[in-house]
């Protein structure tokens, strides 16, 4: 299994609690739980500005998932491109 920001033993968890307080004081709930099966795909729409992604990594962490994105050529070549990796 590859190492990322969402399995990373020591890195995740302190993600995992920024994001959650973030998520708190803005207001925003996360409601449900991943579903029970081995693969399963999770559509955000419509993607309307650039603090979706933000948003996407608050729920990611809420529900404690290892996602899999797709994103277009310019976000994995910009000066943080090896964070979007």
């Amino acid at each position: 299994m590859k190492t990322t920001i969402f399995t990373t033993p020591i890195f995740s968890p302190l993600l995992r609690l920024v994001s959650n307080s973030m998520m708190n004081l803005a207001g925003w709930k996360v409601d449900g739980t991943p579903p029970n099966l081995s693969k399963y795909v999770i559509i955000g729409a419509p993607h309307t500005s650039n603090w979706d992604f933000i948003l996407f990594l608050g729920v990611v962490f809420r529900l404690k998932i290892d996602p899999n994105y797709m994103g277009k050529v310019e976000l994995f070549r910009s000066p943080i491109g090896w964070f979007f990796y």
